[in-house]
């Protein structure tokens, strides 16, 4: 074979390889995703790599742990996964994405090897700020009392108080049990000066809680609209504008939107990814904002017709449905529609897409079906996304 024929045949020959590495990739995240755990050990058996991303940077734990796939999760750790992989919008870590959707047992099973590990996972592990002398924290054997004091006064927004009490020695990074800081209570609020004066003392900007697990001051800042302490924070080293992005636009905070959009250095993915959050009819500024930067509005989907129910049948379907305490949806008819609202307060529109069977907002990916037993309704299964959850009705409501 001549010398060119050989180099043809291996270049070829790798190329071949490459084409089917990416093909068991995918399969493997898709095969993850729809939580065939079968499928996942064959496609591992046959060289998936366990630790594949997406275009996002999300691997195939995320999306099991996600979508609350346990058998799933544990094949993919086993097998080597990494557990505290982030994703490359959000920064979240596989366990955070099960505390989000709720997934207890993959959140419980994913603790526990991170505890084996002696590695817990952290949504942002803290980040040096600029190397200062003021940018490092003061030693962490400040008196308790002036912690709390400093925690109190960044709250309610006491700037004289906040100064003295850190050159009293108070701990800038001091923390309550759920590892909240001043800095982000000052952010939430608003608390401009206060925050400046935090930063300057050496206020960790990435420090993230351990309760939600995602919640930083970048976090409380955008999603209140304190567009002046997002700028800062961002400037000081807070994780990033793309985060600035979603949050203002999940939150409808043009403000926050437009100091990240001014900022530059947006993927068109970002773009999309922040437009295909926002409703256009609530947040039309926010919107046009985006458009006007480029992204582009997701492709449209053939939603289902609307049917006609009868009042008497909403009128069955009208109380109150419990997960738990902190998750619950109560409906009303009113002008011949049925109504819905969560625990929360928030109401959202329903379609009745069949006879028991309603669209909540603009997918049909979101149901809410309404199950009826010896004539009278029982429960509500709530779908999004295919992920079920069951509430049940409570009694008298």
């Amino acid at each position: 074979m001549k010398t060119r024929d050989l180099v043809f045949v291996l270049l070829l020959s790798l190329s071949t390889v490459g084409a089917f590495a990416q093909n068991v990739n995918d399969d493997l995240i898709a095969a993850a995703k729809k939580g065939d755990v079968e499928g996942v050990k064959s496609l591992i058996a046959k060289g998936a790599n366990v630790n594949a991303r997406t275009n996002y940077g999300a691997t195939a734990l995320h999306f099991a742990a996600d979508r609350g796939h346990l058998e799933v999760v544990k094949a993919l750790v086993e097998a080597g996964a990494d557990v505290n992989a982030k994703d490359e919008f959000y920064k979240f870590t596989p366990t955070m994405m099960a505390i989000m959707r709720q997934r207890k047992e993959v959140i419980a099973y994913l603790q526990q090897v991170a505890a084996a590990k002696k590695e817990v996972p952290q949504a942002s592990p803290p980040a040096p700020t600029a190397p200062t002398a003021a940018s490092q924290p003061a030693p962490k054997t400040a008196d308790p009392a002036l912690n709390e004091e400093l925690l109190s006064a960044a709250k309610k927004g006491d700037a004289a108080a906040v100064k003295s009490l850190l050159a009293k020695g108070a701990d800038v990074n001091a923390k309550t049990r759920y590892n909240q800081t001043p800095l982000m209570f000052a952010a939430e609020k608003g608390h401009l000066e206060i925050v400046k004066a935090l930063i300057e003392a050496g206020a960790d900007v990435n420090v993230v809680d351990t309760f939600y697990k995602f919640f930083t001051p970048l976090y409380g800042a955008a999603s209140k609209g304190h567009v002046e302490v997002v700028k800062l924070l961002l400037e000081k080293g807070a994780r990033s504008k793309e985060q600035a992005l979603f949050i203002g636009a999940q939150e409808g905070q043009a403000s926050v939107v437009k100091a990240a959009l001014e900022l530059g250095g947006l993927s068109p993915e970002t773009l999309n990814r922040a437009l295909s959050s926002v409703d256009e009819a609530e947040s039309k500024e926010i919107a046009e904002m985006l458009k006007k930067a480029g992204a582009k509005p997701p492709e449209k989907l053939q939603l289902k017709p609307e049917v006609k129910v009868d009042e008497i049948t909403l009128q069955k379907y009208a109380g109150t449905y419990r997960l738990d305490e902190a998750r619950q949806y109560t409906f009303i008819v009113r002008d011949g529609k049925l109504s819905g609202w969560d625990v929360r307060q928030y109401s959202f529109p329903l379609t009745a897409i069949d006879k028991n069977v309603f669209r909540i907002g603009s997918s049909d990916d979101r149901t809410i079906t309404f199950n009826e037993e010896d004539g009278r309704i029982v429960n509500i299964i709530v779908t999004q996304s295919g992920f079920k959850q069951t509430y049940n009705r409570v009694e008298g409501k």
